[in-house]
């Protein structure tokens, strides 16, 4: 049998999925000595420590390098994958830049940076990532090397509009894609996906994925992190614990 333990932030998820699965879900702050031992365990963006499992997906590692987001988009660098330009100190970024905190969710964290002075006057922020003027913004989900799914994030919300904050809040939503082959930068979104979960040792994540507008005829790719307790519902919960269900065996 199989266990799923879960962070605080993809607990609604992880108890979707323990009773789509038929097995418990575990908030990793309960975990006991006796939690999945000798059994499978799924870890929904957890990093306790706990007892060893048959069999681990993701691994607690991982999980906490793709938390780590300044790590874990310099790891992506040193692998090739394509990220914006980060680093603690905002010279080497230069401006327009986001200020971001090391441990972040959801773009609350987010801070819009015109100019030095605009430091000076708001506090530093854990590092800096530049602003890309953007054409449009993925998720894509990745499962042992392959994307399943493919979702774009539109604005539902207009009035809720933040024009360097694309999250929930702001009224942004994620749809599906109708016609993956017809999307600009399509094999490119993927690979860049594929290649981020390879780089952060991840075997499942849902990578956002943006694609900057156009330079002249070009477009560009960028990820942006890797999301191991990704929110699910409707037909991405479907396909995950179908996934999940195939790896319980």
């Amino acid at each position: 049998m199989a266990v799923i333990v879960y962070s605080k932030r993809g607990g609604v998820t992880a108890r979707a999925l323990g009773e789509r699965l038929g097995i418990r879900a575990i908030d990793e702050a309960r975990l006991t000595a006796a939690d999945g031992l000798g059994q499978k365990i799924i870890r929904w963006g957890a990093t306790r420590e706990g007892p060893g499992g048959l069999e681990e997906v993701n691994l607690r590692p991982a999980i906490r390098l793709a938390s780590n987001k300044l790590l874990a988009t310099h790891r992506m660098h040193e692998a090739g994958v394509p990220v914006p330009r980060t680093s603690c100190d905002l010279g080497n970024v230069g401006v327009p830049a986001l200020g971001r905190s090391i441990h972040h969710m959801a773009g609350r964290d987010i801070r819009l940076i015109m100019q030095s002075a605009d430091v000076r006057a708001l506090g530093a922020c854990d590092y800096y990532t530049k602003y890309i003027p953007t054409d449009a913004e993925f998720r894509i989900h990745v499962w042992n090397g392959r994307v399943f799914m493919r979702r774009r994030k539109v604005l539902q919300t207009p009035a809720a509009y933040v024009p360097y904050i694309r999250n929930y809040e702001n009224g942004h939503v994620f749809v599906a894609v109708p016609n993956w082959r017809a999307e600009p930068c399509g094999e490119g979104i993927d690979r860049a996906a594929i290649d981020a979960c390879r780089a952060l040792g991840l075997h499942f994540a849902a990578v956002d994925v943006l694609r900057g507008e156009p330079n002249g005829e070009a477009q560009t790719v960028y990820v942006l992190e890797c999301n191991t307790a990704p929110a699910a519902q409707g037909m991405t919960l479907d396909a995950y614990a179908t996934l999940l269900t195939d790896w319980i065996g």
